[in-house]
């Protein structure tokens, strides 16, 4: 948990310097679009990491033996997430933010329809193997009891 929440900060922190240093010669925004995307997937991480368990103190969830530093941590990876909004807005508009941020929001809910549509095709393929496990077991059943006759008959034959 520490680790992803740390990797999440690493992640949100090194988007964040690269579209820094690359922004100003970008001819449009799709040059720094995965650095974009790594700002968001890894304020992502930060958040489902923290949302594990509620339970966590700051410094617990931050990875840090030092309580200050866990706050830190958490302040740093806000403050890199606004500073990309700024220079964002800066560099093209607040318009093009707005967009940057529907679109990260529909992937999000993109993503959770996916998962649900996998959950339902895993619980239909559970549901058809043990349809198939039951009609084999009849079926092997059947099987068995037609030769358990006929052993019977050929026995009674036999004598």
């Amino acid at each position: 948990m520490v680790a992803e929440i740390l990797a999440g900060i690493a992640l949100v922190r090194a988007s964040v310097e690269f579209i820094k240093s690359n922004i100003s010669t970008a001819q449009d925004i799709g040059q720094i679009a995965n650095q974009i995307d790594g700002v968001f997937a890894g304020r992502r991480e930060c958040a489902k990491a923290r949302a594990k368990d509620k339970g966590m103190s700051i410094r617990q969830q931050f990875g840090s033996d030092s309580p200050a530093q866990a706050v830190i941590n958490a302040k740093l990876a806000d403050e890199a997430y606004a500073e990309l909004k700024f220079m964002i807005i800066d560099r093209w508009n607040l318009r093009v933010w707005e967009e940057i941020e529907e679109a990260q929001r529909e992937k999000i809910r993109q993503d959770a329809a996916d998962a649900q549509l996998q959950k339902i095709a895993k619980a239909e393929n559970a549901e058809q193997m043990q349809e198939i496990a039951v009609v084999g077991a009849s079926l092997a059943i059947g099987i068995l009891i037609i030769v358990g006759i006929g052993l019977v008959m050929w026995a009674m034959k036999v004598d």
